[in-house]
């Protein structure tokens, strides 16, 4: 009768011969490698080159998001280059004539906000009070604990108004560079479409091609175009709620929560939390001044939970917990812009994948896990054939 050790290493010995070998479990797990160190090599690039990609995948939604203009130009037979100026200029007009329009209260708050600091803290003295006691004890407990530090003076070289003449020239060049690539995708037109095709093999494969950069191109300008109209909508909102409850600067205030708002999540938050400062500071009783922020808070609910989702197909949207990596690794590497550029590159990012068949997997995962665009149209292709059979 065998002993227990026996059976046990008899028992491994033939699980280790019955297993198969399985050299594309290798060839799997160095294709995995290559895949992360390309997306690392991808992000260094990304990090170190932010002049020159933010204005490059600006222009390229801003060209998705003009599309449709640019469409109905064509159909007038105004020529492309003309048609491109058109919508340039026009782009500069509207964004310019809002900034003009927001420029005085914005200086007017940002030279504002320091002054009225002592006013705000005296406001939240009576709310933050305990807080402050255990402040004060632990201060108190790591004085009476630690040595005497030896203070250390440091000189900044620089100042306020050199940081923010770099900072505004960066800017203006970065606008150029944006417009001027902007106003060239919109020249050329489909002229990389025509490469594609041209280097397909057969007729079968250019006519495919052609259907799914086609595809791509309508969902991405849908999505660019629904969330902008989404996040006007949500702008005009904050701003009449602003101006019923008596905040001051209710354009400001709407403009500000029109462009972060192309900030899932974070953004709605950080608008709840500049209406509630300046309620503060211009209401003395304190439900007044959370007034505006509770009432756009539950806007931004009703936004989130059913406009949205309403007016977005389900092939259009982003799983959360790839919303929030996305925001984080964006932030990380480009800052507010790549907060802002974030989830319409991924939302991009999805679409083509929907609509690539080796890509659908990407697709799915960025997704809600459901069936991609083009496996959607080949299940109701498939529905309509079995029942023309019937």
């Amino acid at each position: 009768m065998d002993t227990l050790p026996d059976t046990v290493a008899t028992a491994t010995e033939n699980t280790q011969l019955d297993l198969p070998a399985t050299p594309d479990t290798e060839a799997k797990v160095r294709l995995g490698l290559l895949g992360y160190l390309a997306v690392l090599a991808t992000a260094y690039n990304f990090y170190f080159a932010a002049e020159i990609f933010i204005p490059l995948f600006l222009a390229v939604l801003l060209k998705m998001l003009l599309t449709p203009l640019m469409r109905l130009l064509a159909r007038l037979h105004i020529p492309a280059a003309i048609a491109s100026l058109m919508l340039v200029i026009l782009l500069v007009s509207v964004v310019g004539g809002i900034g003009y329009a927001v420029q005085s209260p914005a200086q007017r708050w940002f030279h504002q906000v320091p002054r009225e600091m002592p006013k705000l803290r005296a406001r939240m003295h009576d709310i933050l009070d305990p807080l402050h006691q255990v402040q004060e004890a632990t201060r108190q407990v790591e004085q009476a604990t630690q040595p005497d530090a030896t203070r250390t003076v440091v000189v900044k070289e620089g100042g306020l108004s050199e940081y923010l003449f770099s900072g505004t020239r960066s800017l203006l060049t970065s606008i150029a560079t944006t417009l001027l690539l902007l106003f060239a995708l919109l020249a050329t037109g489909d002229h990389f479409l025509r490469r594609i095709v041209e280097a397909m093999p057969g007729f079968k494969e250019k006519r495919n091609a052609v259907q799914v950069v086609h595809l791509v191109e309508h969902d991405i300008s849908l999505y660019l175009v629904t969330i902008t109209l989404i996040n006007i909508t949500m702008g005009c909102v904050c701003g009449a709620i602003c101006a019923l409850v008596g905040l001051p600067d209710p354009q400001l205030w709407g403009v500000v929560a029109a462009v972060l708002n192309y900030i899932p999540y974070l953004g709605p938050l950080i608008t709840i939390s500049i209406l509630s400062f300046v309620g503060l500071l211009t209401f003395p009783v304190f439900g007044d001044a959370m007034l505006a922020s509770t009432i756009y808070a539950g806007a931004t609910l009703v936004e989130g939970n059913f406009l949205t989702p309403l007016l977005l197909s389900y092939r259009l949207q982003i799983n959360a917990v790839c919303v929030f990596v996305g925001l984080m690794v964006f932030a990380f590497i480009w800052g507010i812009p790549g907060m802002l550029l974030a989830v319409p590159l991924l939302a991009m990012t999805r679409i083509i994948c929907d609509h690539v068949p080796a890509l659908n997997m990407i697709g799915r995962m960025l997704g809600d896990g459901k069936p991609s665009a083009l496996e959607a149209v080949h299940q109701q292709a498939a529905q309509h054939g079995n029942s023309a059979a019937k």
